[in-house]
């Protein structure tokens, strides 16, 4: 029966063979209604199977991808041609030239250098062409941890993380996940920030320094991936200011979080550190790349009379990435703000500990936002959209697009009704789990098949 003091479903203290079966009845319910729908340890059964099943699909791949890989036609879609800059400047820096595509005559940055990092000690130990091996099968690889860290942070957050299964097809259905640019490596950075998120939320005195680092790397990915690292990490450090919850606190002022700041902090040092590192080595902040692309914007809108705002906004609506995904951005941004707003209302950490996977894609949301805010902006219409590995945070934040509206459509039975109604919130939780799990199953068809 329901314990309205307690807020939990408790065992029926019944004898006989028919109060064994009510009071297992009344467990299974109870699970269900906390999206439960086995007992815990069978869930780390099926959470490690899940994790080996996730690895295993990714060698599979990996396999069947190297074995149909094709040198003399490399180009598009096993690699793009700019994946051919990182290869060529990674091979010269592992020879000891410095950062050079030419051997030497001219020095660039115009690359994100955590990838270039990663792939440089390949051409250390092997020659060009197995190089190219190496990396295509360390690209499957880093997408399949992704979802496992991604799947790891929706167990830590209590979300139903059988309903990420679909995940991980869903990113191998993208060819430009595998164009030899940085977007493996952007898809596991995210992944490993997901998962610092929601370890910090449930300790936070442990986990901020992680997160922090992390948060701080999250730029080297991709410049532009700031904005997640700073919405995310300041999205859980006003959460622990308004909950007055964090152990660390100021000497003047009793509510305001000091350890939950450290995060922000490592967000912030990421870019200003990058930005010093291009301006002593190279003599501008920003890479040669992004500031080449900013002098064709600049002669675009010459061409055209001046910025217009008005006709750049409506031009960057037409980017198909930007007026199919952008009303999720604002979706995604809306629920943490509904969850929140009831979490506020709640006594129960744990309620607390189930806000950090919403942050999470909240994160990637914002991100979203902000480069159609900086396209709107600064970039010239012809320049929109054209580069499809831009946008790896959006195409994550659709692969979670359903099990998130799942766990706000529990979370949400279970705040409204769940205390007056427990076996029809129960009910109502299953259902949406199942139905969610239809949903993506719908949606996963293996691209290997």
């Amino acid at each position: 029966m329901w314990d309205r003091d307690m807020n939990k479903m408790t065992t029926p203290d019944v004898a006989g063979p028919m109060g064994r079966w009510r009071a297992l009845a009344a467990r299974c319910l109870n699970m269900a209604a906390r999206g439960e729908v086995l007992p815990v340890a069978w869930q780390n059964a099926l959470f490690v199977l899940f994790i080996a099943g996730i690895l295993a699909y990714g060698a599979g791949f990996a396999w069947y991808m190297l074995a149909h890989f094709d040198l003399g036609n490399m180009i598009r879609p096993v690699n793009y041609d700019d994946a051919f800059y990182y290869y060529q400047i990674a091979y010269h820096l592992a020879e000891g030239r410095f950062s050079t595509f030419d051997g030497g005559i001219t020095r660039t940055n115009g690359y994100h250098p955590l990838w270039m990092f990663v792939i440089t000690p390949f051409y250390w130990v092997l020659d060009k062409e197995a190089a190219l091996f190496g990396i295509k099968a360390l690209e499957i690889m880093l997408v399949a941890g992704a979802v496992a860290l991604l799947a790891g942070a929706a167990r830590l957050a209590r979300l139903p993380w059988v309903l990420l299964f679909a995940t991980l097809p869903l990113l191998y259905k993208n060819v430009n996940v595998f164009s030899g640019m940085e977007s493996a490596a952007a898809l596991f950075m995210l992944g490993l920030f997901s998962l610092c998120i929601c370890l910090c939320a449930r300790d936070t005195a442990r986990w901020r320094w992680a997160l922090a680092a992390v948060a701080f790397a999250l730029p080297w990915v991709r410049l532009e991936y700031a904005a997640i690292s700073l919405a995310s990490t300041a999205v859980l450090y006003i959460i622990a200011w308004s909950r007055r919850v964090s152990p660390g606190r100021a000497p003047w002022n009793a509510g305001f979080p000091c350890i939950t700041i450290v995060p922000i902090v490592g967000a912030v040092a990421g870019p200003m550190v990058y930005f010093a590192y291009n301006r002593l080595v190279f003599g501008g902040a920003l890479p040669v790349s992004g500031a080449f692309k900013q002098l064709l914007s600049q002669h675009g809108f010459e061409r055209a009379g001046g910025y217009d705002f008005t006709q750049n906004f409506q031009d960057a609506l037409q980017v198909p990435v930007f007026s199919s995904e952008l009303l999720v951005s604002v979706e995604v941004c809306a629920y943490l703000l509904l969850v929140w707003w009831l979490v506020r209302r709640s006594e129960d950490r744990q309620d607390w500990q189930r806000l950090a996977f919403p942050v999470c894609v909240f994160g990637l949301g914002a991100g979203h936002l902000a480069m159609f805010a900086q396209n709107v902006l600064t970039v010239h219409p012809g320049l929109q959209g054209v580069f499809p590995w831009y946008f790896m945070p959006a195409h994550l934040m659709m692969a979670l697009i359903i099990p998130i509206r799942c766990y706000v459509a529990i979370y949400l039975v279970r705040r409204l009704i769940g205390s007056r109604w427990p076996y029809a919130a129960s009910g109502l939780n299953l259902s949406v789990i199942l139905v969610g799990t239809i949903l993506v199953l719908t949606r996963a068809d293996l691209p290997v098949a």
